[in-house]
């Protein structure tokens, strides 16, 4: 009866995967690249973002960093 029963992957984007997609390619580099950084802390990431303009809370960024974020989620 059970056979075959799989979980089903919807993909979905965080917060700051989907503010990446707006970014041109050289800024998306530039971010991966921080990211990246174990040194660039996330909350000082989330600081200087916001000094730009930019709300991207920590928790956003540390999610997405550690793959806790739902681009990882399989649901």
């Amino acid at each position: 009866m059970l056979e075959g029963l799989k979980p089903v992957y919807v993909p979905k984007k965080c917060k700051l995967a989907t503010w990446m997609e707006s970014l041109d390619k050289d800024d998306v580099k530039l971010m991966e690249s921080y990211l990246a950084d174990e040194m660039f802390a996330t909350q000082t990431m989330s600081t200087r973002l916001y000094e730009r303009g930019i709300q991207m809370g920590p928790h956003a960024i540390a999610d997405h960093r550690k793959r806790e974020c739902t681009c990882y989620r399989v649901g």
